[in-house]
């Protein structure tokens, strides 16, 4: 172990750098008045441009009315919030994110500032979803033998599935529902082909 000779204010500093997390601090009003550095990776923005009410300029526009209602909410109740919410990254593309916050509580009760980290878990809602899209096609292929209505049912729980992940991929890796989609669709047709063949 080495020994550091850090002094406190040094410490958190550096903690505050370089965790791997987006964390922040919002005034007691819920207004965001610090960002860490990874804030800027993500947004591509300086992090000037994300106080006070910035950051909600890089809220997808379908999740921004629920975001800042709830946001609004819990601060005012002065209780601690996890939200998710789709976050537009430097290139463009829209992550899911998942934001937790809890208010510091001065000695008169009443809260004086919020501390918070946001992490990405996009990768993990587009598995829920293909996972979903998965169980709705077996689902809708259960007990019949119709070519047809396997198909159709097939492509109805496809576009179901599609419309959870709402946004698109942000890298190749990510195409996880679209894959199962196809590979389920492709299984099936080869299953009414070779039955159909016997």
């Amino acid at each position: 172990m080495r020994d550091h000779d850090y002094r406190s204010g040094d410490v958190s500093e550096e903690i505050a750098r370089r965790a791997p997390a987006l964390l922040f601090s919002l005034d007691r009003h819920g207004r965001l008045d610090f960002t860490n550095e990874r804030w800027e990776e993500m947004v591509g923005c300086d992090a000037r441009e994300l106080l006070g009410d910035g950051w909600m300029s890089y809220v997808h526009p379908d999740d921004l009315s629920a975001t800042t209602a709830q946001w609004r909410q819990q601060v005012e109740a002065g209780a601690a919030f996890l939200l998710e919410f789709r976050l537009r990254r430097a290139d463009g593309t829209f992550r899911w994110v998942e934001i937790q916050a809890e208010p510091a509580i001065g000695g008169d009760g009443s809260v004086r500032q919020w501390f918070g980290a946001a992490v990405d878990v996009d990768a993990r809602r587009r598995a829920v979803a293909a996972l979903d899209l998965l169980a709705a096609s077996g689902a809708a292929v259960a007990g019949t033998q119709d070519v047809a209505l396997i198909l159709t049912r097939m492509a109805e729980a496809s576009l179901g599935g599609i419309e959870k992940l709402s946004s698109p991929p942000a890298a190749p890796g990510d195409a996880l529902a679209g894959n199962a989609a196809l590979a389920a669709g492709a299984a099936v047709a080869s299953v009414a082909v070779v039955e159909d063949e016997s």
